[in-house]
C-alpha cells in the first residue's frame, strides 16, 4: 500500500510539473501565432494599397514631379546667372587687359608686301636721284638740291631695309619687337615727309621755269619733272609702310 501510495504521489507531481510548464509554452505558441497572422494581415494591407496608388494617380507623385521640375528651373536659373556673372567678369577682364598686338598684314615688316614696298620706294627714290643728277645745271637750285639729297636719304633707308626683310623671310623671323617698330615708324615717317616736301618744292620750280618764265629750252624741264614724278611716286609708296608701322605701333 505504501509504495503504490507513493507511485501515485510521484504521478501527481510530475503532472503537476508538467502542467506548470506547459502552460507558459502553450500561451507563447497562441502569442506567436497571433503576431504571425497580424503581419499576414498588415502585408496583405500594404500590398493592397500599393496596387491600389499604381493604379490611381498620386497628387503626392504629381507634387515631387513639380517640385523637381521647379528644383531643375532653380538650378538652370542658377546656372544661367552664374554663366552671365561669369561673362561680366570677362568683360571687365578684357576691358582691363593688355592690348594684344595686331597680327603680321601684308605690307608689315618681314612680309612679301612689305619688301615689295620697299624695293618700289627704292626704284622710284634711285630713279628721280639719278635723273635729276644727269642733269649739269640742278645744283644752280637749291629745290632741286633738297630733291636729290631725300631721294638719296629714301633710297638708302629703303634699301637697307628690303635687306632686312629679306633676311627676315629667309630665317622666317619676326620683327615686330617694340623697338624695332618704333624705329621704323619713326624713320619712315621722317623719309616720306622730306621725299613729300622735296617733291613739291621741285614741282613749284619747275612749274616755274616752265609757265611763268617760259625758259624751258634753255633748262632740262623734261627731267625735272620726271625727277618729280619718281618723288612723288616714292613718297606715295613710301606712305604705307609707316601707316602700317604706326598702327603696329599703337595697337600695342
Amino acid at each position: 500500500m505504501a509504495a503504490n501510495f507513493i507511485k501515485t504521489a510521484k504521478r501527481l507531481t510530475i503532472f503537476v510539473h508538467a502542467s506548470s510548464v506547459g502552460r507558459p509554452l502553450l500561451t507563447g505558441m497562441r502569442a506567436g501565432a497571433a503576431t504571425g497572422s497580424n503581419q499576414l494581415r498588415r502585408r496583405e494591407e500594404e500590398e493592397e494599397e500599393e496596387e491600389e496608388a499604381r493604379s490611381a494617380p498620386n497628387p503626392h507623385s504629381q507634387f515631387r514631379v513639380r517640385s523637381n521640375f521647379r528644383s531643375s528651373h532653380d538650378f538652370r536659373g542658377s546656372v544661367l546667372k552664374l554663366v552671365g556673372h561669369g561673362r561680366v567678369e570677362n568683360r571687365v577682364g578684357t576691358a582691363n587687359a593688355p592690348r594684344l598686338r595686331m597680327k603680321d598684314f601684308q605690307g608689315m615688316p618681314a612680309t612679301f608686301g612689305g619688301l615689295a614696298l620697299r624695293l618700289f620706294q627704292f626704284l622710284f627714290a634711285a630713279s628721280a636721284l639719278c635723273i635729276m643728277a644727269t642733269t649739269n645745271d640742278f645744283p644752280s637750285v637749291t629745290a632741286f638740291r633738297y630733291l636729290v639729297a631725300a631721294a638719296g636719304l629714301q633710297c638708302l633707308w629703303s634699301f637697307s631695309l628690303a635687306i632686312t626683310d629679306i633676311y627676315a623671310l629667309l630665317v622666317r623671323r619676326s620683327l615686330q619687337n617694340c623697338r624695332l617698330v618704333t624705329l621704323f615708324a619713326v624713320c619712315d615717317g621722317i623719309t616720306s615727309t622730306l621725299t613729300f616736301a622735296a617733291a613739291c618744292a621741285s614741282a613749284g620750280i619747275t612749274v616755274l621755269i616752265d609757265n611763268d618764265l617760259g625758259s624751258c629750252s634753255r633748262n632740262h624741264c623734261t627731267q625735272f619733272e620726271t625727277a618729280t614724278a619718281m618723288a612723288f611716286a616714292s613718297w606715295f609708296v613710301a606712305l604705307p609702310s609707316f601707316l602700317f608701322n604706326y598702327w603696329s605701333l599703337a595697337t600695342r
